[in-house]
Formats: structure tokens, C-alpha cells, sequence
């Protein structure tokens, strides 16, 4: 082989070395950043159906708090006519 032949053997080499590093890399790299969106959509996920379970909870309840204030008003209602009756008399 002369000097040439030689020259672009160790210039390729070289090249294919630093590109299999980069390579490798940006592989882990990109490995640890699929990792990380997983953990996200996860957390995500587990906020959602915390939100469904809590929206489930309000709207059933809901119902028992409208008859609870229903029954408040009836009660201050019932409560101011007996105060006005109790002046009066």
C-alpha cells in the first residue's frame, strides 16, 4: 500500500469511529428521553383518571348537596317567619 492508500484508511477508520460513538450516544440519549415521556404519559394518565374519579365523586354528590341547601333555605325560611311571628306577638 503506499502513503495514500494508508493515509485514507486511517482518515475512514477514524471517521467511522467517532461516528459509531456519536452514534451510540445519541442512541442512549434518545432511549433516556422515550423513558422520561413514558414516565409523563404515565403521570399524566394517573392525573386524568384522579380528575374523572373526582368529577364522578362531585356530580354524584351533587344531587345531595342541592337537597342539603334545599333544605337550609326551607329551614331559614321557616326560621325568619317564626323570628317575625315571635316580634309581633
Amino acid at each position: 500500500m503506499d502513503t495514500a492508500q494508508q493515509i485514507l484508511v486511517i482518515f475512514l477508520s477514524t471517521a467511522l469511529a467517532i461516528f459509531l460513538v456519536l452514534a451510540i450516544t445519541i442512541a442512549i440519549m434518545v432511549l433516556r428521553l422515550v423513558k422520561c415521556a413514558q414516565e409523563i404519559a404515565n403521570k399524566a394518565g394517573r392525573v386524568v383518571n384522579s380528575a374523572e374519579s373526582l368529577t364522578e365523586t362531585l356530580r354524584n354528590s351533587a344531587g345531595s348537596f342541592a337537597a342539603l341547601k334545599f333544605a337550609r333555605v326551607i329551614a331559614s325560611a321557616f326560621m325568619d317567619r317564626h323570628s317575625e311571628k315571635k316580634n309581633k306577638g
